[in-house]
């Protein structure tokens, strides 16, 4: 079970405030996350061991427009939160952080894919379908990304996400999205946000360079 160690690195927000979410973030894993995804994690901004996996909260970030991202670095997952970003576009960071490290739980190696309608596949993403804030919900008063839940993706009887916005396999909250994979290449399939409502989709310009596994046993 890997430990998922979250660094401040950020002047905009405190210390305390990054191990309350740290705290509640580690209460979703394994409470809410777990028993449906089937991974679990330590989660604290104490550093374990060398192969921690680190999500670095700051300020600023190297991929324009996005609010945050998970990567691999070497056989490391890693994963970075821009504060700023977040907070001069009225997004909750919190919900952003959460976003990435269940992510980066359900698909560590960013590479996994699902079968798509229309012999497509998409990517194996457990937030970005329901990544809106009004999606998410709070755990000891830190509020938390919603995330899909494996019947999204197979099509089985619902709930189709954790606070249940949902009604439909593959179906999008509003601010919600997809990365689609088909012949020519990746696609962002969206949902529709209402008019000046600023969702992550619509600031996110990364799709990721995946090369792609199948997991859809």
């Amino acid at each position: 079970m890997p430990h998922i160690r979250i660094v401040n690195n950020s002047k905009i927000v405190t210390n305390a405030q990054v191990r309350a979410a740290a705290r509640a973030i580690q209460v979703q894993v394994r409470r809410d996350f777990a028993p449906d995804w089937g991974h679990s994690a330590t989660v604290s901004t104490r550093r374990k061991t060398a192969a921690d996996w680190v999500v670095s909260v700051q300020d600023t970030i190297d991929t324009s427009g996005a609010l945050g991202y998970h990567d691999v670095t070497g056989l490391t997952p890693t994963a970075i939160v821009d504060v700023a970003l977040c907070k001069h576009y009225g997004l909750n960071w919190t919900v952003t952080l959460s976003h990435e490290v269940l992510e980066m739980l359900g698909d560590p190696t960013c590479n996994l894919v699902r079968p798509y309608p229309g012999g497509r596949s998409v990517a194996y993403e457990a937030c970005d379908p329901v990544e809106a804030d009004r999606c998410g919900y709070l755990i000891n008063g830190v509020q938390v990304s919603d995330f899909v839940l494996q019947a999204w993706f197979t099509g089985a009887p619902g709930p189709y996400d954790f606070t249940r916005k949902l009604t439909a396999p593959l179906s999008l909250a509003p601010g919600g999205y997809v990365a689609v994979l088909d012949a020519s290449g990746w696609h962002q399939v969206f949902a529709y946000s209402s008019p000046g409502v600023v969702s992550r989709r619509e600031l996110s310009t990364r799709v990721p360079a995946r090369g792609v596994r199948s997991n859809d046993d």
